[in-house]
């Protein structure tokens, strides 16, 4: 489902492309209410300032089943697997900035939601999920 990372290791994602977003979270519901996944490939995300988060993740399915939570340590990433259910990350204090490395267009063409009511994902995930994004970053392997 998940597998953390330690700053320095190496990643293993496996992508032939990737796109890097730096973006802002504030004021999310620390509650595993509605949950997403990316079914075609796996998320590398790492919290980017310094301090401890935490995301809720459930094992691949048809719903999201028995939601589990998991704390990242500061000098932590995590790679969540395709098919993972998946609500954060949720930093310490409420807020916090986090980078995200995965497929181009994860988060449109890849993206469903289970538990509560599925969102409208023809609008950016900067509209539903994100308060901000900083900075983005699209590479070509």
């Amino acid at each position: 489902m998940v597998r953390k990372v330690r700053m320095g290791e190496e990643l293993p994602l496996e992508l032939a492309r990737c796109a890097v977003e730096l973006f802002e979270v504030a004021g999310r519901d620390p509650r595993p209410v509605e949950m997403a996944r990316h079914v075609r490939g796996p998320q590398l995300i790492a919290g980017m300032d310094g301090r401890a988060w935490g995301i809720w993740v459930a094992p691949p399915g048809a719903r999201p089943v028995a939601p589990e939570w998991v704390r990242v340590e500061a000098d932590e990433a995590i790679v969540i697997e395709a098919g993972t259910w998946h609500h954060g990350p949720i930093p310490e204090g409420g807020r916090g900035r986090f980078l995200t490395v995965e497929a181009p267009g994860t988060n449109v063409e890849d993206f469903e939601v289970g538990v509560g009511n599925p969102r409208d994902r023809n609008s950016t995930r900067l509209n539903s999920r994100h308060t901000v994004i900083s900075y983005a970053v699209f590479c070509l392997k």
